[in-house]
């Protein structure tokens, strides 16, 4: 099936240039940081699911306003 168009494809030579070691340890840095902070939110709301029963009881709180509470 001969539409009449032609498509022409070209080789084109492209170099790909590494990370400077200083932008390479500044982004392990942050990829190190966003799983530290992701670790420790992870842990947060664990322990505030295992909590969560005390800590309405202590402050008197309704299922209502725990959620309001943990929602924040």
């Amino acid at each position: 099936m001969d539409s009449g168009h032609e498509i022409h494809i070209t080789a084109t030579s492209q170099t790909v240039q590494r990370a400077t070691p200083r932008v390479r340890r500044m982004q392990i840095t942050a990829l190190t940081m966003l799983v530290i902070s992701g670790a420790v939110n992870y842990v947060d709301r664990a322990t505030l699911a295992i909590g969560n029963p005390l800590i309405r009881g202590d402050l008197h709180l309704s299922v209502a306003d725990m959620g309001l509470l943990l929602s924040a």
